[in-house]
């Protein structure tokens, strides 16, 4: 996997700025998991 990123950074600029781009515009944070678990619980405790 390491071997591909190292690829992709060397032969295809572009390509990996834009993976970059993607990945920091992402939501990782805690609040959106811990916002689709409590919508989880909800449906199987309400349902």
């Amino acid at each position: 996997m390491l071997d591909r990123a190292c690829g992709l950074f060397e032969h295809f600029p572009a390509d990996w700025r834009a993976a970059a781009l993607r990945a920091m515009a992402a939501d990782h944070s805690w609040k959106r998991v811990a916002e689709e678990y409590i919508d989880l619980y909800r449906s199987m405790t309400f349902a």
